[in-house]
C-alpha cells in the first residue's frame, strides 16, 4: 500500500510531522504484510517465475514420482501443482495439488502418460508450466515400469535434498535475503 501525498502531509504546520509519521508506519506495515502473504491490495498479485522443470519417473506397482525443479526466488507460500493427460495437448487434465512441497508420488496403473507442471501463489494466477520433456515435445511415462527414484527437491523456500523445511526457513528466497537457501544454512556471520 502506498499513502498518497506523503511529502505534502509532512509539511502542515503543526501537525504534519505526526500525521506523516501515522501514515508513514500504516504503509511500512501494509507492505510488511503484504510481502509476508504474497498478496497485493490494489490487484491481482504476480504469479511466480515459471518452475525450472518436472520430472517423472516410474516405480513398481503403477507408481509416478513427480519432481519439481524450481530455483527461482520466491517466497513462503509458493504451491506447486502437476498435471497428467492420456494426450500430448493435455485435454481433459487431472491436477495434483501437490501444495508446497516439489516431489509426489502417486499410484496410477501402468498406463502411458503426459506430465506438465507449475507453481502460484494463494490468489495469484499460475506460472507458466513446464513439461516433462518439453512444451512443443511432450514426453510420455508409462507407469507399472521401474524406474529411478527422483531425488528430493524440497518444499517452500528450502533446498533441495533437504528436509524438516515445510514452507521454507526464509520468508523470500531471493539473492539479498542473507540466506544461502541452496546450502541451506545463513551467509551472515552469527553473534
Amino acid at each position: 500500500m502506498q499513502v498518497p501525498n506523503l511529502a505534502f502531509i509532512r509539511n502542515i504546520p503543526l501537525i504534519g510531522d505526526r500525521l506523516y509519521e501515522a501514515f508513514n508506519q500504516i504503509q511500512i506495515q501494509s507492505q510488511a504484510t503484504e510481502a509476508q502473504t504474497n498478496t497485493n491490495p490494489t490487484a491481482e498479485p504476480a504469479a511466480p517465475p515459471p518452475i525450472n522443470a518436472v520430472q517423472v519417473t516410474t516405480g513398481p506397482g503403477g507408481e509416478f514420482q513427480i519432481a519439481i525443479s524450481d530455483s527461482n526466488q520466491i517466497s513462503r507460500g509458493i504451491n506447486y501443482f502437476a498435471e497428467h493427460a492420456d494426450n500430448p495437448w493435455f485435454q481433459n487434465p487431472h491436477v495434483i495439488d501437490m501444495g508446497q512441497s516439489r516431489n509426489h508420488s502417486t499410484y496410477l496403473g501402468a498406463q502411458s502418460l503426459y506430465w506438465r507442471a507449475y507453481s502460484s501463489y494463494s490468489g495469484s494466477p499460475p506460472s507458466a508450466p513446464a513439461y516433462h520433456g518439453s512444451a512443443a515435445v511432450p514426453l510420455p511415462v508409462t507407469g507399472g515400469v521401474p524406474g529411478t527414484r527422483a531425488p528430493s527437491q524440497g518444499s517452500g523456500t528450502g533446498a533441495p535434498g533437504q528436509g524438516l523445511q515445510g514452507p521454507g526457513p526464509v520468508q523470500s528466497r531471493t539473492a539479498n535475503s542473507g540466506f544461502d537457501w541452496t546450502a541451506q544454512g545463513s551467509t551472515k556471520s552469527q553473534s
